[in-house]
């Protein structure tokens, strides 16, 4: 091997070369060789040679681990910026409470609430986005929130329901009976029932759109000290609410909770209202519930456990229009029984035709039998009268706020809602000339949103009516 020798170092030995070295251990060339850089050379064997046929069993395992690392680099950037928008969110203003995510991996707090912060988005399955901006109301279903629609370019009113299946279900109700009022008994928005304009499901919650509407009359009485409002706006208030109770009825739907907190102006400085909260709501033929209307508004046919009508909404219509007169509730009964001893005083027994049927007179009544008919006493005079010694007198209560015994600015209250259930059931009575009505539903209509169908937006720019001067809502 002399000076112009070379080793070959591509892995093959050369021609004047064996395998190994010349101390034989393969090491490297013997002292004084002069190494020879080919194209080939530090190049990795794998690329120099086919790699081995991998086992089907070593293959699979290869795939699982292509399949596991694929895009590892941009997951670990996505939840970077995923924890720092968190980070973000936790700063904006809280407006659930309690503002703590315990339950729906954090987004829900221990009362099934979503929890929302100002600045957050909704998006629902139709594309559009609504911007939380801030709290209107929670109760019992979940919270209400202001938010700003981007496609629409106006403020909305979102209620987004609780996760809990029975009130899931109740919104799902609420939907279907508002699509079916909004598109068919009422398209052009004349009959002061509120719009709804989109739903859909966000985070587990079911979300409700509706148009944005103002204060509510319990609010109004509030800022007229509960003075009671003047004769001319109760007229254009509850003409209004009297044409929403008679689309009701075409629709034969029971809306279940009329009350002064669910009616609402649709402006500060418009007249116009629009009656809200349908959650509570069923048809006529599927009266399954027993607990319902809010107490102070509750029929006599519905304390006993009597079969109810829409007649139920005329009598919570006639205790609405009392309290706007009055300035106070007609009936504010501190319980079932008390408010049952109200209603005796005030406008005597029920009938006993409806005594005879309602399920519940045995807990309220005695029933007094003679040689020919039946007669029925309330139970405990003893605690009625230590009640009424408590409060003064329903009718003390009118002749207080009116000495004259002028009542007649009280449409249906008191002494006309007196009458059974059959002669409150004509809502129409109290509106000048004959009642538009609707198409009429099919016996037993089911009613169920369409899967992932909207409720679109039907109509706006409806006329206003200005309030009266005397008793206008705060500026």
């Amino acid at each position: 091997m002399g000076d112009s020798s070379t080793v070959n170092i591509s892995g093959a030995p050369g021609p004047s070369q064996s395998s190994q070295g010349s101390d034989g251990s393969g090491r490297g060339a013997a002292k004084g060789t002069r190494m020879q850089h080919s194209p080939t050379a530090f190049v990795p064997y794998a690329e120099l040679e086919a790699p081995p046929v991998a086992s089907s069993s070593n293959a699979r395992t290869d795939s699982v681990v292509r399949r596991a690392s694929k895009q590892l680099l941009a997951t670990y950037r996505q939840c970077e910026q995923a924890a720092c928008r968190q980070g973000r969110r936790a700063k904006r203003r809280a407006l659930t409470e309690p503002p703590d995510g315990i339950k729906n991996d954090g987004h829900d707090n221990e009362n099934s609430d979503l929890v929302l912060r100002e600045g957050d988005v909704f998006e629902s399955s139709g594309g559009q986005r609504y911007i939380v901006c801030d709290v209107l109301g929670q109760g019992t279903f979940g919270q209400v929130v202001k938010c700003w629609s981007e496609a629409g370019r106006e403020y909305v009113a979102v209620k987004v329901i609780k996760n809990q299946s029975a009130y899931y279900h109740q919104a799902r109700m609420e939907i279907g009976v508002l699509q079916l009022l909004n598109r068919r008994f009422d398209p052009c928005d004349e009959r002061h029932i509120v719009r709804l304009l989109d739903f859909f499901v966000h985070c587990r919650h079911l979300c409700l759109v509706f148009e944005l509407l103002s204060v509510n009359l319990y609010e109004l009485v509030k800022h007229n000290h509960f003075q009671g409002l003047s004769m001319n706006l109760l007229k254009v208030l509850m003409t209004q609410i009297l044409e929403a109770l008679v689309l009701l009825r075409d629709a034969q739907i029971i809306h279940c909770d009329l009350k002064p907190e669910n009616v609402l102006l649709k402006g500060l400085d418009s007249g116009e209202i629009k009656v809200i909260d349908f959650g509570s709501a069923c048809f006529e033929s599927r009266t399954i519930y027993s607990y319902i209307q809010s107490r102070f508004y509750r029929s006599p046919e519905v304390l006993l456990g009597h079969p109810y009508t829409v007649a139920i909404d005329m009598w919570s219509f006639g205790c609405v229009a009392a309290e706007l007169f009055l300035g106070l509730p007609l009936f504010p009964g501190a319980s079932e029984y008390d408010l049952l001893a109200r209603i005796i005083e005030m406008l005597g027994m029920p009938p006993e035709s409806l005594l005879a049927r309602a399920r519940r007179t045995g807990v309220y009544f005695r029933a007094v039998h003679s040689s020919d008919a039946v007669r029925y006493e309330l139970l405990s005079p003893a605690e009625v009268e230590l009640r009424k010694a408590a409060r003064p007198p329903g009718e003390e209560v009118l002749q207080a706020h009116d000495p004259r015994g002028d009542h007649r600015g009280i449409p249906y209250a008191a002494r006309d809602v007196a009458g059974g259930a059959a002669s409150r059931a004509a809502a129409e009575g109290g509106l000048p000339g004959p009642p538009p009505r609707g198409p009429q539903p099919r016996p037993r209509e089911e009613v169920d949103p369409p899967a992932g169908a909207a409720a679109p937006v039907l109509h706006r720019g409806a006329p206003q009516r200005a309030l009266p001067a005397e008793a206008g809502p705060p500026p």
